[in-house]
């Protein structure tokens, strides 16, 4: 897919907004529609590589997330006390997912997003039923 340069702008807001809205109304998928911007967005650079893409999604879903839980909170605060021992420990495990990113190969990274895309997606299905 090619983006003319002047296009680029409005369609990062509104694939953003449609991650937002994604995010705030069940909790989950910005992450894929930031993974599929950023990788349009760097298909043309050289240097980019999909690890960059993974990187810069999860920088971009930080906010969002962080807004959603204390809307989240805000309405439903006896969420936030059982919250407060979730935190650290996803926390623990983010930094120690950013110092394997550069350890594990692109491939092996796209296939445990897949993975993890698809069971997601699974029991989303599941418990919907």
């Amino acid at each position: 897919m090619k983006i003319k340069n002047d296009a680029v702008i409005p369609i990062c807001g509104i694939i953003s907004v449609l991650g937002g809205i994604l995010n705030g109304l069940i909790g989950t998928g910005a992450g894929i529609i930031y993974v599929f911007l950023f990788s349009v967005l760097y298909q043309r650079d050289e240097k980019k590589q999909k690890k960059d893409v993974f990187a810069s999604c999860l920088l971009t879903t930080l906010p969002v997330s962080l807004i959603s839980s204390f809307i989240y909170a805000k309405s439903f605060f006896s969420l936030s006390k059982e919250m407060l021992f979730i935190i650290p420990s996803a926390a623990l495990g983010g930094l120690c997912g950013a110092h394997l990113l550069d350890k594990i190969k692109n491939g092996t990274l796209v296939k445990i997003f897949a993975v993890l895309t698809g069971i997601s997606g699974i029991i989303m299905i599941w418990r919907a039923l």
